[in-house]
């Protein structure tokens, strides 16, 4: 049996578009779930996947923070910036690898455990987007059975979403299956969801061959997937929104920090990429995490879960071209 924590999900994403008019589409994938602990090579099995060249394989750049510095480093970081505690366990991030030298993910998940790598506390979730390349983080609070808890939107994911949405998001525990959902509603409506339905495949020598026949070039093919369903939407007649270069903060912001409300004047930046430095952005330039103790974020949180102070509400996509 293989006794690294490190393994694959295999198993299919779907994305639902309830307005404004019905459209579904489904496609199987797998993806990465790497212990940080075992990195740099995290699936020794297969030469096709631990070689120095090999077509699959982890690249440090490809994923949160500077690329000098080390992964769990970045997460912490950007935990302890969004309110969140230092993770004292091991961090597993679920994702996609390097294909032939091309990566792509619209979605990554750290999952950030407690020392004893059993209860899952907090998970880190990344949204990219594309052409842009920028990239946006959520915090979001876990309980027992996963974690969960909403946030308004804030990047620009697809160009055939409007940005007045909020996400909702539930992720499960990961064991022998994986969820992850990420829903966008505008009140009480659902106007767009992206689930991810995944069960665990040890990392051996024979699963890993399997994984690189079936699925030759993984991120290539998220990518064309993504752009793909574009070409359907615009062809379909669906409104195209242009990227908001100049994102304002809502009039009148007020952060809650430590359940004191603390004022914020409205204020404007331009869109950028974080790929190396958003990890560094002062507070009051991020979008703020995912909290149990503002009301503002309309958090759920698991039965059990402890309260988290942060600093509001952050925003994303999900996995894909709807978001």
């Amino acid at each position: 049996m293989n006794a690294r924590a490190s393994a694959m999900y295999e198993g299919v994403v779907r994305h639902r578009r309830l307005a404004p008019e019905p459209r579904e589409f489904t496609y199987r994938l797998y993806m990465a779930y790497v212990d940080l602990d075992e990195l740099p090579v995290p699936f020794r099995e297969h030469p096709a996947w631990s070689a120095r060249l090999a077509p699959y394989r982890f690249r440090r750049r490809d994923y949160l923070g500077a690329p000098c510095c080390d992964l769990r480093d970045a997460v912490t970081h950007a935990v302890i910036a969004l309110g969140g505690a230092a993770p004292a366990g091991p961090i597993r991030l679920l994702t996609q690898l390097s294909s032939f030298g091309w990566c792509f993910n619209p979605i990554s998940v750290y999952y950030c455990f407690d020392p004893a790598g059993s209860a899952l506390q907090q998970v880190l979730v990344q949204v990219t987007n594309t052409p842009w390349g920028e990239r946006h983080e959520y915090l979001v609070p876990a309980g027992g059975a996963g974690a969960s808890g909403q946030a308004d939107k804030a990047l620009h994911v697809s160009p055939f979403l409007d940005m007045d949405l909020t996400h909702d998001f539930e992720l499960s525990v990961p064991g022998p299956d994986l969820s992850v959902s990420v829903a966008d509603r505008r009140g009480e409506a659902l106007i767009f969801e992206a689930e991810l339905a995944l069960e665990r495949v040890e990392a051996d020598a024979v699963n890993l061959a399997r994984l690189a026949r079936r699925y030759p070039a993984m991120p290539l093919q998220v990518s064309a997937s993504i752009y793909g369903q574009a070409v359907k939407l615009w062809l379909s007649g669906t409104g195209y929104r242009r990227h908001p270069l100049v994102r304002p903060l809502p009039p009148g912001l007020r952060l809650i920090r430590g359940g004191a409300e603390t004022g914020g004047e409205p204020q404007s930046r331009r869109a950028r990429s974080d790929s190396t430095v958003a990890r560094s952005w002062p507070t009051s330039e991020r979008s703020p995490a995912i909290s149990a103790s503002n009301p503002a974020t309309r958090v759920a949180t698991a039965p059990g879960s402890p309260a988290t102070s942060g600093s509001g509400a952050a925003g994303s996509g999900a996995a894909g071209s709807g978001a």
